[in-house]
């Protein structure tokens, strides 16, 4: 995976040749405002890909820690899912 830093303007004059790279290819697209990062690029696929991930090691685990949580796994990613979504507000 190779990042790549490009400023906002630019970002925005070039959309449409930025999404076809990055889904075309392994670059992400770091999106900088005066220097500073400020979103990234990335194909949808593996962002689902990663959050699937991140949720099946948590229940990995909570099964190896033997946690005793009262929810079932789908009222657990739901949950995760809302305290994410509480930060992209």
């Amino acid at each position: 995976m190779e990042n790549k830093y490009i400023a906002a303007f630019e970002a925005k004059t070039k959309f449409s040749s930025i999404i076809q790279e990055v889904k075309n290819t392994d670059v992400h697209y770091i999106v900088t405002k005066r220097g500073k990062p400020m979103a990234l690029i990335v194909p949808y696929k593996e962002k689902k890909q990663q959050a699937t991930s991140v949720i099946n090691d948590f229940i990995k685990y909570r099964d190896n820690k033997k946690l005793k949580l009262k929810k079932e796994k789908n009222e657990i990613l739901k949950d995760i899912i809302y305290q994410g979504s509480k930060y992209y507000e």
